[in-house]
C-alpha cells in the first residue's frame, strides 16, 4: 500500500511498481476521477490517517487489511512558520495513527519517507550523514519539527518516548526511515492532474512542458547566491525506497539524495533551457539574512503581506548538502 500516492512521488512510485508488475492498493482521502491516474494502474481504498479526519482507528486498520509492506509518503509541507496544527495533525499524529492501524492489520514492514530537514544542515560545508546531531530546531518551522518528531516517535525506545511526552510505540512493522532532499521529477502528480479536470482542462503527464514567458527576465538576474542544496530524481528516490522495503535494515534511516550544488552548479544546469544572466555580482549570506529584516520592516509599514521573511532568508544560507553513502 501506498499512502501519498496522489503527489508527485507518490506518482513515481506507482509508476515504478506498476513495472515491476505490482497493482498498489493507494490510501485515499477522497475520489480520484480516474482519469487523473493516467497510465498508473492502482486499486483505491478509503480512510484518513490525521485525527478528525472522520475515520475512526478500526476502519484504517479495516483499510490496511491483506498489506505487507507500507509505504508511508503522505506529508504536509509547507516551509514556513504557520500551520503548526496541521502539520502536527498530518505528519505527526497521522503517522503516529497509521503506525497504530498498521500493527493491528498486522503489516510486516513500514517504510516511512521523511525528509533530510529530520536530518539537519551542515554547519561546515561538508556533507552530513545519518548520524548528524539534529541542529534545526531553532527555526520552529513546523514541517522540520513534525517530521523530526514523527522519526523520533518510529525509531526511538519506549523510555524516550516516554520522557518526550509522545505515545509508546506498539510492537508492530518493521520501520525503515528515508530522508530524501529536494525531489525533481517529470510526472506530473496526480492530485494536479485531477485539478486540471475539475477547471475543465486535459490533464497534462509532465511537470513542465513550456518554458513560461518570465523566464527571458532572468538574463537580467546577474546574482551569485550562497545557495548549497541537494537535488534528487524522483525515480532514484523511488528505487531507494524499493531497496529500503526489501534490504533496509529495521530501526535505520538512510539518506535518499543526490547531488550536492551551488549556485554556479545550479545554474550551469538550467543555462540550456533558461537564460540566466552571469553570476557578476555575489551575494553574501549575511546580505540575503539582511534582505529578509528589510522585507519584513517595509510589509509591517505599508500593512502589506511579505512571503520573503527573515525565517526564510535564513533557511536560504543554510548549507543543505549530504552524504548517502549508507544508502548506496
Amino acid at each position: 500500500m501506498v499512502t501519498g500516492a496522489t503527489g508527485l512521488l507518490g506518482g513515481h512510485l506507482v509508476k515504478l511498481l506498476n513495472d515491476e508488475g505490482i497493482v498498489p492498493r493507494v490510501l485515499l482521502r477522497r475520489r480520484i476521477p480516474e482519469k487523473a491516474w493516467g497510465d498508473l494502474r492502482v486499486e483505491p481504498v478509503y480512510g484518513d490517517i490525521a485525527p478528525g479526519g472522520g475515520e475512526n482507528l478500526s476502519e484504517l486498520t479495516h483499510a490496511l487489511g491483506k498489506t505487507r509492506t507500507l509505504f508511508h509518503l503522505a506529508a504536509l509541507v509547507h516551509v514556513g512558520g504557520k500551520k503548526r496544527e496541521a502539520h502536527t495533525a498530518v505528519n505527526l499524529d497521522g503517522t503516529v495513527r497509521l503506525y497504530d492501524a498498521a500493527s493491528i492489520a498486522g503489516v510486516e514492514r513500514f517504510v516511512h519517507v521523511s525528509s533530510v530537514v529530520a536530518v539537519g544542515a551542515s554547519e561546515d560545508g561538508e556533507p552530513i550523514d545519518e548520524s548528524a546531531a539534529w541542529n534545526l530546531a531553532p527555526f520552529r518551522i513546523p514541517y522540520f519539527d513534525t517530521k523530526r518528531a514523527a522519526e523520533v516517535f518510529l525509531l526511538s525506545p519506549r523510555e524516550k518516548l516516554e520522557k518526550l511526552d509522545l505515545p509508546d510505540r506498539r510492537d508492530g512493522p518493521e520501520v525503515v526511515v528515508v530522508n530524501p532532499s529536494i525531489i525533481l521529477g517529470e510526472r506530473r502528480a496526480v492530485r494536479s492532474r485531477a485539478a486540471m479536470i475539475a477547471s475543465g482542462c486535459a490533464p497534462s503527464n509532465r511537470t513542465v512542458e513550456t518554458i513560461p514567458r518570465w523566464a527571458a527576465f532572468l538574463r537580467l538576474f546577474l546574482f551569485r547566491l550562497p545557495l548549497a542544496i541537494n537535488v534528487v530524481d524522483a525515480d532514484d528516490v523511488c528505487r531507494g525506497l524499493l531497496a529500503a522495503a526489501a534490504l533496509g535494515r529495521p530501526g535505520e534511516r538512510y539518506l535518499l539524495t543526490g547531488h550536492n550544488i551551488d549556485w554556479t552548479a545550479l545554474r550551469d544546469a538550467v543555462r540550456p533551457f533558461l537564460p540566466i544572466g552571469p553570476p557578476i555580482l555575489h551575494v553574501p549570506r549575511a546580505a540575503l539574512t539582511w534582505s529578509g529584516r528589510a522585507f519584513e520592516f517595509i510589509a509591517r509599514a505599508t500593512r502589506r503581506k511579505t512571503k520573503w521573511t527573515l525565517r526564510r532568508a535564513r533557511l536560504a544560507t543554510l548549507r543543505l548538502w549530504y552524504n548517502p553513502a549508507k544508502a548506496e
